[in-house]
């Protein structure tokens, strides 16, 4: 019985000194590109899902560039088997919203309303071993939210300009199955419309981390 419990607390503790690293990689490929990349990455092709790591390094090499492949943005995050972990980059900007007019006996003032712009990227994990630890599964949740500040004259240059925040929320969430030396394609949406269309692929890569 002894012997039995010890072992069942050496499954317990192995399991948990191997934490997992899960990688996220948003890649945006303007209108055409991606077709010219899935001969290369054949999961970008219609029922297509691992990328061997190295095609991957070329892909997001040429990314690097920012030409008609270009990185949207990127994570990483370490956790436990079964540990649901998450990890954020925001990026925060005041801008002038609106004004209140302040009237006196002699003068009239706009004071300006400030606002507060973000943008950013989430990334939600829980990820575990499966088929005994030659894969793992990742539950993953994705945010991305980008936009832009753009000035708008409703005063006629009696005021300061406002600022209109324009900004689109993408969300990704899915069960992604990922093996060892590959990415594993997790979503893929088309952003925009006619040339200015962009095809944004979310690639998941989870590893093996053994502490020492």
């Amino acid at each position: 019985m002894l012997r039995d419990i010890e072992r069942f607390l050496t499954t317990i503790l192995t399991a948990r000194a191997q934490m997992i690293t899960t990688e996220a990689v948003v890649i945006g490929f303007k209108k055409g590109a991606r077709a010219d990349w899935e001969k290369d990455v054949p999961a970008l092709a219609p029922g297509g899902y691992y990328v061997e790591s190295e095609k991957f390094d070329k892909l997001l090499e040429e990314a690097y560039k920012g030409q008609k492949v270009r990185l949207i943005d990127s994570a990483e995050i370490t956790g436990f088997p079964q540990e649901r972990v998450h990890t954020l980059r925001s990026q925060q900007e005041s801008y002038v919203m609106d004004y209140e007019p302040q009237v006196s006996s002699f003068a009239a003032l706009m004071d300006p309303i400030v606002g507060n712009f973000s943008s950013g990227f989430v990334m939600d994990v829980r990820p575990h071993f499966v088929h005994g630890g030659e894969q793992i599964a990742v539950d993953f949740r994705s945010g991305l939210l980008v936009g832009q500040l753009k000035e708008v004259d409703l005063f006629g240059g009696n005021t300061g300009a406002l600022q209109a925040a324009q900004a689109k929320v993408l969300k990704w969430n899915s069960n992604v199955l990922c093996v060892k030396g590959k990415y594993s394609l997790a979503a893929l949406e088309t952003v925009g419309r006619g040339d200015d269309a962009e095809d944004y692929a979310v690639f998941v890569r989870a590893r093996q981390n053994v502490l020492k």
